[in-house]
């Protein structure tokens, strides 16, 4: 615990995670033991404070990305936040709603959450053009979440919190049968 922050810390001797839980700080860590580089290690603390504290970085949201790639002396940006719906159109907005736009229900949902396609488009990047050693395991779309939740699914059960009942039946079915 630091007693400037009164926070909970992690600490490795080369790198540094900072993330609101302790847990998310340790799988960023983690990614970062096994070699991978910054960009890995957001995504893992990324998803497992999607789990841990989804009120802070949950599936439905979005993620900007600033990345230094620190060798090729290059920033690049990415905005994974969502996309709007293909039928969606302003016109037909005015017709129906008037000026404004509604505060609940579908029609509020101006866009499609981006965070897990941000988190795919940034470990593209650090993967074939940083060269990150770090490969998550991906078969398709819906794979592609739970790939990056595993480590973030084996330490919430290890500290005891709640995961939902299609992440618990998820994780039964392919890490512990």
């Amino acid at each position: 615990m630091s007693e400037a922050t009164r926070w909970p810390e992690t600490r490795v001797r080369h790198g540094a995670v900072a993330t609101p839980h302790a847990l998310a700080s340790d799988a960023g860590l983690e990614i970062l033991r096994a070699g991978g580089n910054a960009v890995d290690a957001a995504i893992a603390a990324a998803a497992t404070l999607a789990v841990v504290s989804p009120h802070m970085n949950g599936v439905g949201g979005d993620n900007v990305w600033l990345i230094h790639d620190a060798v090729r002396g290059r920033l690049r940006a990415l905005n994974a936040a969502g996309r709007s719906a293909a039928a969606a159109d302003l016109e037909d907005y005015r017709a129906r709603f008037g000026t404004s736009i509604p505060a609940r229900g579908g029609a509020a949902a101006l866009t499609v959450p981006g965070a897990v396609s941000g988190w795919w488009a940034a470990h593209r990047y650090s993967r074939e053009v940083m060269t990150s050693p770090v490969a998550w395991v991906v078969i398709e779309a819906a794979s592609r979440i739970m790939s990056a939740a595993r480590p973030t699914l084996k330490w919430a059960q290890w500290a005891g919190l709640p995961v939902s009942v299609t992440a618990a039946r998820w994780a039964k079915s392919t890490m512990w049968s």
